[in-house]
């Protein structure tokens, strides 16, 4: 039958057509099958997938059954269209490149169907049947693409207003929320929201605050140079507009004030979308301008202070290099006067104890001849010349004692230092054995403390600590009983070492002079001495880097503290007891 031939001739064209176009492999590297090769073979095995052979049967038949079989081919066509629609919906294949090929694989398809039927007019109804069946193929592909677009669109859509209405959201919690005063107002100016901040600026509800013009809000003689006009026209914005103008609007104590504001704001829409509008946040910078100008005031005067502050610090940079160019001078004067002074004090020590050491013999040879004088003669002389002789003898006594103490002062300066750990326990109890005799005449009660060792010269410790018991038991009060006390501690690298008496004191005026050569503050026969005694004990502490203080009142004893450098070995008692000595005796 002439329908069941053109429906095989079809196939044959088409698959022909399917052969020409690269295969499978050359597909496979065509991304996504969205190239020229994959869309002309889908359209092609679109043909050969729906038989049209009932179809074209009734379109041969007769004129009864044509419409009938027009719509069925168009109907497969229309299916065809919405499979590949489907296939090329989301492989990036535009409406325009599926036309481009669709019309050439169509026409490619019919020109072959003619060249084999020369004869077309048998065949005239099969080939308005394909055509009807191309023709819905185009259709269904256009319906089913336009349904996709519809779909998608209308889930972005719905997409959107899910973002605006969120965004709205934040707006309306960041505009409440936000600390500076803020509105929003509409193409002509009015306002339509404020915000709590708003509100408790200008002392009014957000009721009373909506419909106001914002010229009305912050006044009019800053409306010629307001931008809000212009956002609202661009769909822009504006920040950091400062302005001053008093608050008409506003309630209560800011009624009519006048305040500097500084301003931003943004558009919301533009006027020619039609929905136009604009958020306006402002700051109340009035203390700050009003700060700012009491500095600006202020400014000048300090750079005039400033400038005759420096005027004043060159010249006394001046004269301070002055002055330290003559101290300079004057250290170097003084540099050479110590230096001379240690040369003097130098000579004068040898000196003195050259002096002291020549004085001896003719001292001695006084008082020895003295002496015989007095033993010889002494009969023969009357009661004056024998009180002369015993004056000559006393004077040369106290003499060789002064002349004994200088010499005994020079040593300490002129001795090598032989400094050693010393036992303070064992010293001390061999000064006090030393002592017995003294002790023994007062009835003398001395107590000693376990005491800490300390670093020096043994020789003149010794001399040091006999001193100051000595002196201790000899300046004791009438009808009281001298008692000593010896103690000692640790003051960081130093031992501090206490001799307490309970003698006759001194007043606070002769604490510094009782260290001075030559000075005696008890000078009555009762108190021998030559006043050498404590002016050695500081030469030797001195000489041990330490130090020697005293402590008194008159009738209430003397403390003296000898400050001397530690044992650094041994923070221990070398013997821990507390030792007694009532009489003294030598162990």
């Amino acid at each position: 039958m002439v329908e069941a031939r053109f429906h095989r001739e079809l196939r044959e064209v088409a698959e022909q057509q399917l052969a020409q176009v690269p295969g499978e492999a050359s597909a496979q590297t065509d991304q996504a099958g969205t190239g020229n090769n994959a869309i002309d073979r889908q359209i092609i095995e679109a043909v050969l997938g729906f038989s049209l052979e009932d179809a074209l049967r009734a379109l041969e038949s007769g004129e009864k059954d044509q419409a009938r079989a027009t719509r069925k081919c168009a109907w497969h066509g229309q299916l065809a269209g919405f499979a590949l629609a489907e296939k090329f919906r989301g492989r990036g294949v535009g409406l325009q490149d599926f036309f481009s090929h669709y019309t050439s694989v169509k026409s490619n398809l019919l020109d072959r169907l003619y060249r084999r039927q020369p004869e077309s007019t048998r065949f005239r109804s099969s080939f308005v049947g394909l055509d009807d069946f191309f023709s819905g193929l185009a259709a269904g592909f256009v319906q089913e693409w336009v349904r996709a677009v519809k779909t998608a669109f209308r889930r972005r859509q719905q997409e959107a207003k899910l973002h605006i209405l969120r965004e709205k959201k934040r707006y309306a919690a960041v505009f409440h929320l936000m600390s500076e005063p803020a509105f929003v107002v509409d193409p002509e100016l009015n306002l339509i929201n404020v915000n709590p901040s708003f509100e408790n600026f200008f002392g009014i509800s957000g009721a009373e605050a909506i419909g106001l013009n914002c010229c009305e809000l912050i006044g009019r003689n800053i409306c010629d140079v307001c931008p809000l006009e212009e956002i609202l026209a661009t769909g822009g914005s504006f920040s950091n507009m400062e302005i001053s103008t008093s608050l008409l609007a506003a309630k209560g104590s800011l009624a009519g004030s006048v305040k500097v504001l500084l301003m931003a704001g943004s558009a919301l829409g533009s006027r020619r979308e039609g929905n136009g509008g604009a958020i306006v946040v402002f700051q109340d910078i009035t203390d700050r301008k009003r700060t700012e100008r009491e500095l600006e005031k202020y400014r000048d005067w300090l750079e005039d202070l400033v400038d005759a502050r420096t005027a004043e610090l060159l010249e006394a940079n001046e004269k301070l290099k002055r002055e330290i160019a003559e101290r300079r001078h004057v250290e170097k004067e003084l540099i050479e006067v110590t230096a001379s002074l240690k040369r003097s004090n130098t000579e004068l020590e040898h000196f003195a104890h050259v002096v002291s050491h020549d004085l001896q013999e003719p001292l001695m040879l006084i008082a020895s001849f003295a002496e015989r004088l007095l033993a010889r003669y002494g009969s023969s002389l009357d009661e004056r010349g024998r009180n002369y002789l015993d004056r000559i003898k006393k004077g040369t006594g106290k003499l060789q004692r002064l002349v004994g103490a200088l010499l005994q002062m020079s040593r300490v300066v002129t001795a090598t230092a032989r400094f050693e750990v010393l036992d303070m326990n064992e010293l001390v109890r061999d000064v006090v054995a030393d002592l017995e005799e003294i002790i023994n005449r007062t009835g003398a009660r001395i107590e000693i403390d376990a005491l800490y060792d300390v670093t020096g010269d043994a020789v003149q410790i010794r001399q040091l600590f006999q001193n100051l018991i000595s002196n201790a038991i000899k300046y004791h009060r009438k009808n009281v009983t001298p008692a000593v006390s010896i103690s000692s501690r640790i003051v960081g690298d130093f031992c501090e070492i206490f001799v307490v008496d309970n003698g006759i004191g001194f007043g606070e005026d002769d604490l510094q002079r009782i260290f001075e050569p030559f000075v005696r503050l008890r000078g009555d026969d009762n108190h021998e001495g030559t006043g050498m005694g404590l002016t050695t004990c500081k030469k030797i502490v001195a000489r041990h880097d330490g130090e020697i203080v005293a402590r008194s009142k008159p009738s209430s004893g003397a403390t003296f503290i000898v400050r001397l450098p530690r044992d650094h070995r041994s923070d221990q008692h070398r013997s821990p007891e507390r030792v007694k000595t009532y009489p003294a005796s030598r162990p």
